[in-house]
């Protein structure tokens, strides 16, 4: 009984599933085979994701006594480092779609290569007794204590002459990577450098009040002078790395301490005796590989793929539309005239470096702040002074700060920026982006604060000049910064700052870059400006790499989005002529973008960027001759649409079937086996019956005919 239900669930199975092979058979007859592919093709590319993968490879050199393959171990080094780096745009808080895969190459130079180095040093070298504002100490104020810098013996090397001694000497280690970055990691102590017990006993001085002891140390200067009103700036003879002119940045662990970055980036030798390090041991050779991968994982997110501020706009022609308005009072504007403290050429020219295939053109306007009574009165009514105990117990400097809230003034100028910057557009066409310049009276600064905490980053005057939003960039400085020469020593009788260079910074900030101090204090030693250290009119190479680059990104995903969608409308189309040729143009929009790889991947972003730009173009017109080709109609695409949704089912049906089917096969095999094996044993059973029988038939004849005759 039971082997007669399972035949029967075998039977109807093969039923059910020829049924199915006649509904396909069906529909294949009705629509022609290539059509069902493509619609699936079509599905397929819908769904593209446009996410652009970057190899980059960054490589290591080392220089140094304890920078050693033995010591430093690369296999641990590799582990520590960062494999990918994905590009953001930090104040939109979005990704940019692009992620960096990252690759390593690591060198470590021969002992007579550092030998070299340290001998081009010694001849560069200029010893100087000169203020250090790391090395400071206190002084009484009239509420308390202020600082001041002290001074050191300093032996001082140029950064710009270093950089360039090591480009021409690369081949010592192999060059530059031909698709990356390199940076150069040095341990230079012998050269005059500062020590632990100095640094100890100068501490505790500080301390106790005791006269700190003599320091020696050595760092690395570039010398800067404000182009618009002639100041030398300070300072900056305390670096202790550089780069930018190149695809190179180098970094002295040994130099230093600077004031750039107070106690996160001591000299190396100071930390290792301070902590006790012994590089020839497994914990000491762990802990120097952990130290320098902290510096390669800052190298990597500051400089050589660095985040995004805003994401970077695109277009043919840029204008800088520069408003400044002169709060000043008459004696001072008498003094310095307001003209003088903006250079346009300087401005286009960066501009201009940084956007080489846009029109740049820069313009400015000089308003009197009498002039719109509302804004003055804003201006008046949200001045103050801030006199901060709190602030000068934190950071030990007199803090009669004259100040301008800068919010109000934002929110007035956003509310009202087209009556000072009129004809404000922003497309692929043009582009302007506004600039809102203050020169205030006397020593008066915007004053931008977290809470309650005023910031103050720049390193001479302790404000910030500026700030950059997405609608304007806003920027103000006091009439004493156009003179602030007057108020140093040695004085520097009528100069000063000019907004010059401040109004670069923020338009590179509009432009979408962000600081190189932004994942470490360390890459603000970088001859662009978008650092606070430098005081450059240009911009460095990582930063027009990083433009140039993401531009290239956006447009090659535009172009793959447009194909994507060209080729999928053109599968609607009907006019198979047109077809065939746009088909065509499409083949050769991808040797274009294979040819814009094949720059992207040497480096030749601009060169790269160029074609991008054609391809895009070429792309868009196809998407647009695609638009205006006739399409299927709705009804006969409505209908082909209900029809590729029931192939879907029946495809889900036959698959359910396909299993049921599957299992009532196995089923029917194995009652298809019992019945076999019954079947021979019911042979076998009657063939032992009729042996039997047989049997007992000869012995039943045997047993008569013995019978008969014992009767007889």
């Amino acid at each position: 009984m039971v082997c007669g239900v399972k035949v029967k669930w075998v039977i109807r199975g093969l039923r059910k599933f020829s049924c199915l092979i006649l509904i396909m058979l069906l529909i294949l007859l009705c629509h022609p085979r290539d059509a069902i592919f493509k619609a699936q093709t079509a599905f397929q590319i819908s769904d593209f994701n446009a996410v652009r993968i970057v190899p980059l490879t960054i490589k290591v050199v080392f220089v140094g006594p304890y920078f050693d393959p033995e010591i430093i171990n690369i296999t641990s080094l590799r582990r520590l480092l960062p494999e990918k780096k994905t590009c953001k745009i930090l104040m939109d808080e979005n990704l940019t779609g692009v992620v960096y895969h990252l690759y390593y190459e690591f060198f470590f130079t021969t002992p007579s290569f550092r030998a070299k180095f340290l001998k081009f040093l010694t001849n560069i070298e200029e010893k100087i007794e000169i203020e250090n504002p790391w090395f400071w100490t206190f002084d009484v104020g009239e509420e308390w204590f202020v600082s001041k810098p002290t001074k050191i013996m300093a032996s001082i090397y140029d950064a710009r002459k270093v950089e360039e001694w090591l480009i021409e000497n690369s081949n010592e280690f192999n060059g530059f990577p031909e698709n990356g970055y390199t940076i150069i990691l040095a341990d230079l102590r012998d050269l005059p450098s500062a020590t632990y017990k100095e640094l100890t006993t100068f501490l505790k001085a500080r301390t106790f009040g005791l006269t700190p002891p003599s320091v020696k140390a050595h760092y690395y200067k570039v010398n800067y002078t404000d182009l618009d009103r002639g100041y030398k700036l300070r300072y900056r003879e305390f670096a202790v790395g550089w780069g930018g002119s190149a695809r190179l940045w180098f970094l002295d662990l040994s130099a230093g301490p600077t004031f750039v970055s107070m106690w996160y980036d001591l000299p190396i030798q100071v930390v290792m005796e301070d902590q006790l390090v012994n590089p020839f041991t497994a914990n000491g050779a762990m802990w120097l590989t952990e130290l320098v991968a902290d510096y390669i994982w800052e190298f990597i997110y500051n400089l050589a793929a660095p985040d995004f501020v805003y994401d970077p706009p695109w277009s043919t022609r840029f204008t800088i539309k520069i408003c400044v308005i002169d709060c000043r009072n008459e004696s001072e504007r008498a003094a310095i005239p307001i003209k003088e403290t903006v250079n346009l050429t300087l401005i286009e020219e960066a501009l201009k470096d940084l956007l080489p295939l846009s029109e740049v053109n820069v313009e400015v306007v000089f308003l009197n702040v009498t002039d719109l009574p509302e804004l003055n009165m804003l201006i008046h009514r949200y001045s103050g002074v801030l006199r901060s105990w709190i602030h000068k117990y934190l950071f030990v400097s007199p803090m009669n700060f004259s100040y301008v809230d800068a919010q109000p003034i934002y929110g007035y100028i956003r509310d009202n920026l087209s009556l000072l910057i009129p004809n404000i557009v922003r497309n692929e066409s043009e582009y302007v982006i506004p600039v809102i310049a203050f020169a205030f009276n006397g020593d008066k600064h915007f004053m931008f604060k977290y809470k309650w905490l005023v910031m103050r980053v720049h390193p001479e005057i302790s404000t910030i000049w500026g700030s950059s939003f997405k609608e304007f960039a806003l920027i103000g400085l006091s009439h004493k910064d156009l003179l602030y020469g007057e108020y140093v020593e040695p004085k520097q009788e009528g100069k000063g700052f000019g907004f010059s260079q401040a109004i670069i910074h923020e338009v590179g900030h509009m432009l979408g870059l962000a600081h190189p101090h932004t994942y470490g204090d360390l890459g603000d030693f970088v001859s662009s400006a978008m650092s606070y250290f430098s005081y450059e009119y240009r911009f460095s190479a990582f930063d027009k790499d990083a433009l140039a680059r993401i531009h290239v990104d956006k447009l090659l995903m535009k172009t793959y989005e447009e194909l994507s969608k060209a080729e999928g409308e053109l599968l609607l189309k009907i006019d198979l002529e047109e077809v065939n040729a746009i088909e065509d143009l499409l083949d050769e929009v991808k040797e274009m973008l294979a040819e814009v790889d094949k720059e992207y991947s040497k480096m030749n972003y601009v060169e790269a960027w160029r074609m991008a730009l054609k391809v895009y173009r070429v792309a868009h017109e196809v998407s647009k001759r695609v638009k205006s080709l006739p399409s299927i109609p709705k009804d006969v695409l409505r209908e082909l649409e209900e029809k590729e949704s029931n192939i879907r089912r029946l495809n889900e049906s036959y698959s359910e079937l396909r299993v049921e089917y599957e299992t009532l096969l196995s089923e029917y095999e194995a009652a298809s086996s019992e019945l076999t094996f019954f079947k021979s044993l019911v042979i076998v059973s009657l063939m032992a019956v009729a042996i039997l029988t047989a049997a007992a038939a000869f012995f039943a004849i045997r047993f008569r005919r013995l019978k008969r005759n014992l009767t007889r």
